[in-house]
């Protein structure tokens, strides 16, 4: 099996097209599917079980439902037109130990992202702020296009375990 690249060696381009933006809010709204599909079947012993000091499912998915207050925030962020990205702290305390709790807050979350962006028009999700990590400005269906690849570096560290 091929190693994953870690989050943070990844690099992005952002020169996606913007027609791409239905694209990409198709995959934002699939992950909670996927995620309740991946792990219909994990028992409890496997959802804690840890490998090394790597990520637990459990851990993997809390993790994603954490983000989500980044991701909304920063889009909103972009709407407001500020200029760059309000600092948002991660939260690192486990939302819940319970796989069911954590899928329905996964997906609430995600649903409200979804409701915000899915209808919008190209003037709009080409709308820039700037980055503060990155030192540059991103567009906000850059932004998207990270939250999806972020849902999916998850994902394919979540079927690691599970399989």
């Amino acid at each position: 099996m091929i190693p994953q690249t870690a989050w943070t060696e990844r690099k992005f381009e952002f020169n996606q097209p913007i027609g791409v933006f239905p694209i990409t809010v198709e995959r934002l709204r699939g992950t909670p599917i996927r995620l309740q599909a991946m792990l219909t079947n994990a028992t409890d012993e496997n959802l804690t079980q840890k490998v090394g000091d790597k990520w637990s499912l459990i851990e993997q998915v809390n993790h994603l439902c954490n983000c989500e207050e980044i991701w909304l925030g920063r889009v909103r962020d972009i709407l407001d037109h500020k200029e760059i990205f309000e600092r948002r702290t991660l939260k690192t305390d486990l939302q819940s130990e319970q796989i069911e709790t954590l899928l329905k807050n996964f997906s609430a979350a995600r649903h409200k992202l979804i409701s915000l962006v899915e209808n919008m028009d190209e003037q709009t999700a080409s709308l820039t702020i700037n980055h503060p990590r990155l030192q540059r400005p991103i567009r906000l269906m850059d932004t998207l296009f990270s939250t999806a690849e972020h849902d999916d570096h998850h994902l394919a560290k979540i079927r690691e375990l599970v399989w």
